[in-house]
């Protein structure tokens, strides 16, 4: 028969024109190349994010996990990874596995990960691959990508990438065909190579090594993260590990290289304990070190072919000065993760995955040109093009340049460009609210059980879209938010239950028991509470709000006083809004201005009762501002009302459904600048001070809101003082058991004092005090203004830094404690130690006399053993003989008829030792056999009782 003929067999397809069968062909939609955390985290979270088994993902690793480095590695999670890694299960305090994490950097806010997580690469994989596992998807380990290729006239999203891969171990072949392929294998990674895209970049001659291991020191808490200036050997890194290991990091300069022919494993630790000098050091053990060329590279494109992305250091290298390689990494597998699962499931075009290139190559820009400085730095060298002093101390630089860098380190203060093609504007109107910036990972309230969350939480990255409505107060938005759910019900794509959209609803000010009753109807979404206002520092809350066009320096330092870490001077022209000062009840502060540089404009608002009219509103306004006639200009529904007196604007407003209250400036008028109007409110009812004094109520409403505030903010500082002395007297009982409470109560306190917002409370109480004061004396009312004086004056002694210092000096106090008690100790267990050895040491000492003696013995049951063995077997020999001489004696003779001649008898004996010769042998091997057999049985029982001892 002509022609050739098909035989199947399995999965494999044979052909009489073929030797070896064609590979299997295994389709997926992602091939993931490479199992380190990046590809972990791209092959979770579009596991998570697609639904199975209508979509398959496969991740394949070189190496088997049995054969990699059991340490070593990267070790360092920044908060925006941290923030990341929650989405997949990792524990949301970091400690799934046993780990270590410090608040070493001091911009890690807006985030509840305000610490590095410090936990080796082997372990953080071993949590992705539980997580991946879950997701019904395993690492196939060890597969090796030896083949790709592009098929040409599939369409994109079909599967044209074949990929081509083998197995480690046995060799055989396979064929992958997918839809994507994610090249995350590393720094020499074969998916790079293999699409022919450049790696541009350099390698310098600088060397770092790394060591880990078990040591022992005597440098000062050695159990934490720091970097040791060392004259020979740079920067060097100092990081505690998990396990009670530590990793020791340094520059291997020229002049070092100079000295070694082979560095090996005894030079690196001879080296890192040269390192931190004069300081001693010592390796307990050595888990794994290594050396390295310094060099920053970056491929040329991070997708290509529509359907190939590279990731992590497959396309991005550079040192680890910074810690970012791993942190940068998870952040190329999240911004890929999300957009891959919208395309795959049908959910957005595939146009969209262009953006991943287009978003993440400027960042890993910025991270290589800050690494070449950092890398330079940390060898002793000052940066490449410097232009400053020569004889500049590089470690002075690099101590400056990793601070202008933090927010950027822990990736909270990475951003994307705002002219994306995603965003349909460039600009939302407000600085603080941009496209492409991180969302401040704000605290809020869920209503009825009060329960506390976050931002983040709420917005997990499962491949969704939010839609935040920030409400503001209700109670002056109402409209607005009615107006808004208005029109956002006109979004047919938004009731859609596919599209991947949630909703949420954020309302300024402490929660209540129903979102329903505080909104008036059904909420946009699920709503929470916004009870700091921290939320809305920067987003409009009332329509009214005049932007601030203009301010001097003299005003923006007032408004940082009274605004404290939440003032940011990029955005200040477009601060709208209000704030709380959290821990007075009853007071708000409000940002009011006026764009014309003439005049200002004072805003009140006073209280109105039924039957009120514009002539007892024009009467109202000339007790509070006794400036002029004031001239009624209009009237509103809200009994809101405007007037002016001169240049200057008055606006009385009481909304009907808004509680009275009484706003009044306390900023003086000025005619060059357009001024900010701070403007303090209070709910306690006016009727006190304005019967106090008919004539000038608004002296009398600011002496007292000053007032009331000073104490407030003194009290607090009093209530933090008291529990210091309380911590002080505890701390003399010098009891062991309780140091660890009192210094977690220091850590609170100190929690306290930088959430307390003191120091620039006191700064503008001082700066309030010392402007009211002449008015105050002006107005014969020099009394009050002295005593605000006073007050403010006296805020000195309550300063943070000085109860700072008091902590301080009770932490070292409570060290001091500890190591007295700790050393009380160890010579009472050095004590113990020594009897309990005495003891040991007679213990010993009769035990061997009791084992010569026991060793005696058995010699000498030994020597008698071998005598009665030897009695018996002589005994065993003659007694078979015996027996049959006698008993041949007796019946032979006795058997004969008659006198028998001895001569004749004798011509028989044969028949004796034909008889008692066979007897004797078969008693004698009897005895041999039943001798062995004992022996046998009592070996193995010995045998079997050795066992039985060594598994107990």
């Amino acid at each position: 028969m002509e022609g050739t003929f098909l035989v199947w067999y399995g999965e494999a397809q044979y052909s009489e024109d073929m030797a070896t069968p064609e590979p299997p062909v295994e389709y997926v939609d992602v091939l993931v190349v490479g199992g380190g955390p990046v590809g972990l985290i791209t092959a979770y979270q579009l596991a998570r994010n697609l639904p199975q088994p209508t979509h398959r993902i496969k991740i394949i690793e070189q190496y088997p996990k049995s054969s990699q480095d059991n340490y070593g590695r990267a070790i360092t999670l920044f908060p925006r990874s941290s923030e990341a890694s929650y989405d997949f299960n990792y524990d949301k305090h970091g400690n799934e596995v046993e780990g270590r994490g410090w608040a070493f950097m001091q911009n890690m806010k807006d985030t509840r990960w305000d610490f590095a997580l410090v936990l080796r690469q082997k372990y953080q994989e071993e949590v992705f691959r539980k997580a991946l596992a879950k997701e019904g998807v395993q690492l196939d380990a060890p597969y090796t990508l030896v083949g790709i290729e592009v098929i040409q006239g599939v369409e994109m999203g079909g599967h044209r990438v074949l990929a081509t891969i083998e197995h480690g171990s046995t060799k055989a072949k396979s064929v992958v065909k997918c839809r994507y392929l994610v090249g995350a294998d590393g720094g020499r990674s074969f998916v790079r190579r293999a699409m022919n895209i450049p790696f541009d970049g350099s390698s310098s001659e600088d060397k770092w090594v790394r060591v880990d291991g078990v040591i022992e020191t005597d440098i000062p808490k050695p159990r934490t993260y720091c970097a040791i200036e060392s004259p020979t050997h740079g920067n060097v890194l100092w990081a505690a590990l998990d396990r009670g290991a530590t990793r020791i990091g340094f520059a291997f300069t020229a002049e070092r290289q100079k000295v070694y022919k082979v560095f090996d494993e005894a030079a690196a630790v001879k080296e890192a304990i040269a390192s931190v000098k004069p300081f001693n050091l010592s390796f307990k053990q050595v888990d794994w070190w290594t050396i390295y060329v310094v060099g920053q590279r970056i491929a040329r494109s991070f997708f290509v072919n529509d359907s190939i992305f590279l990731a992590g250091d497959a396309c991005h290298t550079h040192s680890s000065g910074a810690a970012q390689g791993m942190n940068t990494g998870m952040h190329d597998a999240v911004n890929l993760g999300w957009k891959l699962s919208l395309v795959l499931r049908g959910l957005a075009k595939p146009d969209l995955l262009h953006s991943y290139e287009a978003e993440r190559l400027p960042n890993v820009q910025r991270l290589i040109n800050y690494d070449k400085d950092i890398s330079r730095l940390m060898t002793m060298q000052l940066p490449e093009g410097w232009t400053g002093d020569p004889n500049a101390d590089p470690n002075e630089i690099l101590g400056v340049v990793m601070a202008e860098a933090a927010t950027f380190s822990s990736g909270l203060g990475i951003y994307y460009e705002p002219d994306s093609y995603l965003n349909l504007t460039q600009s939302s109107g407000i600085s603080s609210v941009q496209p492409g910036q991180r969302a401040p990972d704000v605290r809020l309230q869920k209503p009825a059980t009060f329960e506390s969350t976050r931002l983040q939480t709420e917005t997990p990255n499962t491949a969704r879209f939010y839609v935040v409505l920030f409400a503001g107060e209700v109670a002056r938005t109402k409209i607005a938010v009615a107006s808004f759910m208005a029109a956002i019900e006109k979004l047919s794509w938004l009731s859609d239950s596919d599209a991947p959209v949630s909703c949420l609803s954020i309302i300024a000010g402490p929660g209540g028991s129903s979102a329903y009753e505080t909104l008036g109807g059904m909420p946009f979404g699920r709503v929470f509470y916004d009870e700091d206002c921290s939320a809305h520092l920067s987003v409009m809350a009332e329509p009214a709000s005049q932007v601030v066009s203009e301010s001097s320096a003299a005003e923006r330092e007032f408004l940082k006083a009274a605004q404290g870490d939440r003032y940011n001077s990029r955005s200040w022209k477009d601060l709208k809004t209000s704030s709380h000062f959290e821990d007075w009840q009853g007071v708000e502060m409000f940002l009011r201005s006026n764009d014309r540089r003439d005049h200002v404009t004072h805003f009140l608002r006073v209280p109105v009762k039924d039957g009120t009219t514009s002539s007892i509103f024009k009467d109202r306004l000339e007790h509070l501002l006794p400036l002029g006639s004031p001239e009624i200009t209009s009237g509103h529904d809200n009994h809101a009302m405007r007037g002016q007196i001169g240049t200057v604007s008055v606006l009385v407003e009481t909304p009907s459904h808004c509680m009275p209250y009484v706003y009044l400036s306390l900023l003086q008028e000025r005619s060059e600048v357009s001024t900010v109007v701070l403007v303090y409110a209070t709910e306690d009812d006016p009727t006190d001070w304005l019967d106090e004094d008919d004539s000038q109520p608004s002296f009398t409403l600011v002496y007292k809101l000053l007032l009331s505030y000073m104490t407030s903010v003194i009290g607090k500082a009093k209530r933090i003082d008291a529990k210091i002395r309380l911590v002080e007297a505890a701390l003399e009982s010098r009891d062991m058991a309780s140091l660890s409470d009192l210094l977690h109560q220091l850590n609170v306190i100190s929690h306290e004092i930088r959430a307390s917002n003191f120091e620039h409370q006191a700064l503008f109480s001082r700066k309030a005090a010392i402007w009211v004061f002449p008015a105050m004396e002006r107005a014969g009312r020099s009394t009050w203004g002295h005593r605000l004086r006073e007050i403010s004056d006296s805020m000195e002694a309550w300063q943070p830094s000085k109860q700072k210092e008091r902590i301080s000096e009770l932490r070292i106090h409570t060290d001091d404690v500890r190591d007295e008690l700790r050393q009380k100790r160890e010579e009472e267990r050095q004590k113990r130690e020594d009897a309990r050895q005495e003891r040991e040491e007679i213990r010993a000492i009769k035990e061997q006399e009791r084992l010569d003696e026991s060793i005696r013995i058995a010699k000498e049951t030994k020597r008698d053993s071998r005598t009665m063995r030897g009695i018996a077997w002589v005994t065993i020999a003659f007694l078979p003989a015996t027996f049959v001489a006698s008993f041949f004696g007796m019946n032979f003779f006795n058997g004969i008829a008659g006198n028998v001649p001895f001569d004749d008898a004798s011509h028989n004996v044969w028949l004796f030792f034909a008889i008692a010769v066979p007897v004797s042998g078969v008693v004698l091997f009897t005895f041999y056999f039943w001798d062995e057999y004992e022996r046998k049985k009592d070996e193995k029982k010995v045998d079997g009782e050795r066992t039985s001892t060594i598994s107990s």
